[in-house]
Formats: C-alpha cells, structure tokens, sequence
C-alpha cells in the first residue's frame, strides 16, 4: 500500500496546487465546462469507436511553488462521463529552470479524472482503465520525429507493442508519461486487487496524433 499512498500524495499535491489559484466558482463547479470543439485527435481516427457527447474538458493551471501561475504550467484534457475515454491535450509541467513541482502529468490525470468520476479518493476511481487514450497534436520534437518516421508516406498506422516500432517510440516523453498513466493505475488496482491493463495497440495518425488502446491483462498480469 505504500506505492499507492506516493501515487495518493502527489495527487493530492496537484490537487491542492490546483485549488490555491481556482476561483470559489471554479472549485464549486470542479472547473470543468462542455467541450469547446472536438479535438482533431478523435475527429480524425481512422478507428472511431467513442461519441462526440458526453465529454467534460478540464483546464487547470496549478499555482507553483513561488505562488505564482505559470503560462508554461498547465494541464487541459477531456475525460468522457463513461468512464471509457481520456483525450489528453495540452499537458506542460513547470519549465526546470523555475523549479519542477513534485508531481508529474500522471497525476494531474488521475486528479482530473477523478473529480469527473466524483471519486473521493484514489481508490474510489472506476474499477476498469479506459480502454482508449488519445493525445492530440504532439508537439515535443522526439516524439513528433518517431512520429514521422514511423508514418512515413500513410496517413496513419498501427503499432503493436511487440514490435520494432515500439521500441523506436516507447521511450518518448509523450509516450513514456501515458504509460505511466496506467502503470500509476495498475499499482491502486493491485492494492484493490483488481485487474491489471496492458497496452493492446496504438494509432498513429495525422495531426501528430497518438491513440492508445487499453485492455485487462489475462491473468491479472501487467507488461
């Protein structure tokens, strides 16, 4: 339970990182409001399977450790009401040269989506992890050249996990902090002895554009 409590903690940093600067209407609303526009990243998979209703898109810009909101600082995503889907959109963690806060991307996630979920604790979040993950417009230039060279001439491809293609992108910063979303979940699941969810495939297409496709391991085993 240890591992889950460290997970717990910087959830609950980011938590209260986000609620130092959110107005008294924003906390009272969770600061979430009806999707502007549907990313390009959903509106352009080849694959569909999720609905354009019932999204709630979150914005937060967390106050740094000098009290201060940073514009390089902010975490904004869509999390579908299902339960079933997470779009991930434009995630920034305060610059190194102004001091990195003690909690990462993963755990704005996981704070974000709880508050859309209604869970009251990291152990209250919905038993199975959504089975599709987007994120839309990559922009960090490591990942946008395996991007490239992966697509090559297609529009779009698939990537299997087991493959080389993997091994070229897996160590991505946009890649390596997704899956650190669902290593983070399996970890409470494994304390609420649950299943655990492995990577089954991932999309890559137009628009610097990643979809992750989840699954419950046999087994209950992670990768």
């Amino acid at each position: 339970m240890h591992r889950v409590k460290a997970i717990e903690d910087r959830v609950n940093l980011y938590h209260s990182a986000w609620q130092a600067k959110a107005k008294p209407r924003e906390i009272k609303e969770q600061n979430m409001r009806a999707v502007r526009r549907m990313p390009d990243a959903i509106r352009n998979d080849p694959y569909r399977c999720v609905p354009d209703t019932g999204w709630i898109e979150i914005h937060d810009y967390p106050v740094t450790d000098e009290g201060q909101q940073s514009r390089d600082h902010h975490f904004m995503n869509m999390y579908h009401e299902s339960g079933d889907a997470i779009a991930m959109l434009e995630n920034f963690r305060q610059p190194a040269k102004e001091g990195k806060p003690p909690y990462y991307a993963s755990d704005a996630v996981l704070d974000q989506w709880m508050r859309v979920m209604k869970s009251e604790r990291i152990t209250d979040l919905p038993k199975r992890f959504p089975a599709n993950l987007y994120r839309n417009h990559v922009k960090n230039p490591a990942t946008v050249a395996a991007i490239n060279e992966l697509l090559g001439s297609e529009d779009h491809v698939k990537v299997s996990p087991d493959s080389e293609a993997w091994d070229l992108i897996k160590n991505t910063p946009n890649v390596k902090s997704t899956m650190n979303i669902v290593k983070d979940y399996n970890t409470i699941n494994d304390a609420r002895q649950l299943g655990q969810y492995n990577l089954v495939e991932m999309s890559i297409y137009d628009g610097s554009a990643l979809k992750f496709v989840f699954a419950e391991a046999e087994g209950g085993a992670s990768q």
